[in-house]
């Protein structure tokens, strides 16, 4: 049925009638009456296009190097009613003298660069654009075109070619330099004969994306005492990297540090800093060296270290099992607040290690440096939580300044006096989330596995999680067997990598847990589970086994911060909910947790299906176990559904009596529901939404869905065409599937990618193998 009414019309005389009452023509399910004139071929080609230009695509930051846009003119055609339908684009870098000004040798060459079939309905004297890109950037690109008609019929070589004046030009680059530095800083140290430099990144292409390069310069002189102007200056001054680029940029705003060593000391030195890009465009020097105020430090005989905090104070919170600290806030050796603090404690004090604070500092654990520092003088205080009851603890701080130097510890503890907390309260009893980033890394030929799984953030119930102890792995031959504990660690990092090496290259499947277990014993949640074999996956099942997720670990990539757009891992949840609808048997909601907030991500679609099962063996409904009730036939009769936002969509699904499971292909989380719902024994479209209107490129409704009942696995095709009957597009596959459903979805674009007009269009769903059938319809798309 591929493109039938399109040939239809291009080759049949003929008036064809589309009618609800099916009076006029055999197409079934029409909903409005069309009327579609019909006229005969035509073999005399369009004349030959004019006006062919090529220019240089400007340039923009951020934007894409390798482009030539083209205009030129369409053709006239033959009768002078017919549409140009598309157009033959080619490309070269060798020209047309290469083949001594022969046109049709140059079109016929098999090494030209590129070609484009660009398909654009227009008309005798439309004026037509078209941008090529994936060029080499710079490089001088010749172009020739010809024009195809609605029959099929192609024109000679465009009018500019064939008068041997050919449209050429240069592919666009990158010519745009780094905006300048505009706060250029420096200090001296932090240590001897030092001095730090800082500025915040200026980005490449302006203020977009990273630079590729600094290069930083100094002198004991200034370009104002100099007199010459900062050129001559940058000219007379030295290099820091003796003539080579120094530091790796960061991206546009990020704080830069460089710190040049080596100085005289106690002398003064100016500074200036330049950036350049990938292709060598040098930006300007810094604002204020430009402005010959130039960024300039004295080279210290000293190190430069922030003031030690002189008066920690501790005390238990009552009632808690916790420890208020509180002191004044220090100086970071420049007059300014300190960039952090390290706090750490022990159940041993610096006294009892004969006042070695140093050894004290080394065996003390860390506890936290979230607080943000405050100006010196002021009051500040930090709680340290998730202590253990009846055991005494000791604390210290030291601070640090933007340039990493950090101070001696608090005076306190030098003296060996510090204050002595004492906790009464037994600890919590709330569990960590579960691990995030779970996933498999490396798998070595002799079978070991290497497990992948970031720091846990929180607690289950949204508190940041501060109390870690350990993180165990597990492991078991069977999903649904006895799981042992493999391996602990109760390391404190961003990422833990670790490789099962009792793992052998005996074809296994193995399925692997983790867990993090916090001071009180309380232990995360093991939901999710990782299936190392041939086709590894993820599954994620609820706590009482009613309803499963399963995503190949190939495609799940929008799980890791890595390459999601959340810049945090998601962890999956399954939370079952309580059924309202008369017919619902079972409803759970899938949901993605943002692992550094605990937010629920809304709108999570996966580039490519996962598995969805809900179990109607462990459900019960009207009284009687739904299993009991599959038994007699009626299992064939459970549907899913899923809530789009609005309303609840039935998405079928296939029924597997051996695991009393409704499962379904899909790549939306959401709320699913179980329900008993009659299903056709044949192929049969059980929702369209929306409900026949869209518009493309929306917030909302920005595509049209078909979902189907197919119970006899016919193979399916959908295609739309405009209301003229031309050919529009394929539907592509969309978010639902399984052997006895699926659906069917359109963007609203053609076939080359481009966003057709609003209007009226036609939809033919064609059912061919175990079934035949044409299903057609009208929908609209709204603008």
């Amino acid at each position: 049925m591929k493109k039938y009414l399109y040939n239809l019309i291009r080759n049949t005389a003929a008036l064809l009638f589309i009618v609800c009452a099916g009076t006029f023509m055999p197409l079934k399910a029409g909903e409005i009456d069309v009327y579609l004139y019909v006229r005969p071929t035509c073999s005399t080609p369009p004349e030959r296009v004019t006006g062919l230009a090529a220019v240089t695509d400007d340039y923009q930051a951020g934007g894409s190097e390798g482009r030539v846009k083209l205009s030129w003119t369409a053709p006239i055609t033959h009768p002078d009613d017919a549409e140009v339908l598309g157009y033959w684009i080619k490309w070269s870098t060798t020209g047309l003298a290469y083949f001594i000004n022969d046109t049709t040798a140059w079109w016929e060459w098999e090494k030209a660069d590129g070609v484009q079939d660009y398909t654009f309905l227009n008309e005798s004297g439309d004026f037509a654009e078209y941008t090529v890109g994936g060029l080499t950037p710079g490089s001088t690109y010749y172009f020739s075109i010809k024009a195809r008609d609605e029959f099929g019929n192609d024109s000679d070589i465009d009018m500019n070619t064939f008068l041997l004046d050919q449209a050429y030009a240069k592919a666009s680059i990158d010519d745009i330099a780094p905006n300048a530095v505009t706060d250029l800083v420096a200090l001296s140290g932090p240590k001897a004969y030092q001095v730090s430099l800082l500025w915040t990144a200026p980005g490449d292409d302006g203020t977009y994306g990273a630079a590729s390069k600094y290069y930083v310069r100094y002198a004991t002189f200034s370009a104002e005492e100099l007199g010459e102007g900062t050129s001559t200056w940058w000219l007379a001054a030295e290099d820091a990297a003796g003539k080579s680029p120094v530091v790796n940029p960061g991206a546009q705003g990020d704080e830069e540090l460089y710190t040049i060593t080596g100085l005289t000391q106690i002398t003064t030195y100016y500074f200036s800093v330049r950036s350049e890009d990938e292709r060598g465009n040098l930006s300007d020097v810094d604002v204020y060296a430009s402005a010959m105020a130039q960024a300039e430090a004295a080279s210290p005989d000293h190190d430069i270290n922030p003031e030690a905090v002189g008066n920690l104070n501790a005390a238990a919170v009552p009632g808690k099992v916790q420890a208020l600290l509180t002191w004044a806030a220090p100086d970071d050796g420049y007059g300014s607040a300190v960039s952090s603090y390290l706090i750490r404690y022990a159940t041993f004090s610096v006294a009892g290690l004969s006042g070695n604070t140093t050894l004290w500092w080394d065996r003390a654990k860390t506890c936290g440096n979230a607080i943000v520092p405050s100006a010196p003088g002021a009051a500040q205080q930090f709680t340290v939580v998730n202590l253990k009851k009846e055991t005494p603890y000791y604390f210290g701080i030291r601070s640090y300044n933007r340039l990493a130097a950090v101070s001696p510890m608090d005076l306190k503890s030098r003296n060996s006096v510090q204050d002595r907390v004492y906790i009464e309260e037994k600890p919590d009893k709330i569990r960590p989330d579960q691990p995030p980033g779970f996933r498999l890394g490396k798998v070595k030929r002799t079978g070991e596995v290497t497990l992948i799984w970031k720091k846990v953030r929180l607690n289950e119930d949204g508190t940041e999680y501060k109390d870690h102890k350990l993180y165990r792995v597990m492991r078991s031959n069977r999903y649904d067997g006895d799981w042992t504990e493999i391996y602990s660690t109760t390391k404190d990092e961003k990422e833990y990598s670790w490789e099962d090496e009792t793992a052998k290259a005996d074809r296994k499947v193995r399925y692997y847990k983790v867990q993090a277990v916090d001071l009180s014993g309380n232990r995360s949640d093991s939901t999710t589970v990782l299936e190392a074999s041939a086709e590894p996956k993820i599954i994620v099942e609820d706590t009482g086994g009613g309803a499963k997720l399963e995503i190949p670990l190939e495609d799940s990539g929008i799980l890791y911060s890595e390459s999601n757009d959340y810049r945090a891992d998601l962890v999956l949840e399954i939370k079952e909910k309580a059924a309202e609808e008369p017919a619902e048997i079972a409803r759970y909601r899938f949901r993605a947790v943002n692992s550094k907030n605990g937010r629920v991500e809304d709108s999570v679609y996966f580039a490519s299906p996962f598995r969805l099962s809900i179990s109607y063996g462990k459900t019960s409904w009207r009284g009687a176990p739904v299993s009991d009730i599959a038994e007699d036939g009626q299992a064939e009769d459970l549907s899913l559904y899923w809530f789009n936002g609005i309303e609840w969509i039935k998405i079928g699904g296939e029924v597997d009596e051996d695991e009393e499971t409704v499962s379904v292909y899909a790549r939306a989380l959401g709320e699913y529901s179980l329900r008993a719902d009659e299903r056709s024994d044949t192929f049969d479209i059980t929702a369209i939404h929306p409900d026949k209107i869209f518009t493309p490129k929306s917030e909302y409704m920005n595509f049209i869905e078909f979902k189907y009942d197919n119970p006899k696995n016919a193979d399916i095709e959908g295609e739309i065409f405009d209301i003229r009957g031309a050919y529009v597009s394929d539907m592509s596959e969309g978010f639902t599937a399984s052997s006895v459903s699926g659906s069917l979805m359109w963007d609203g674009r053609d076939t080359d990618d481009n966003y057709v007009s609003g209007g009226v269009y036609i939809y033919m769903i064609t059912v061919s193998g175990s079934e035949s059938k044409v299903m057609t319809g009208t929908i609209v798309i709204a603008r």
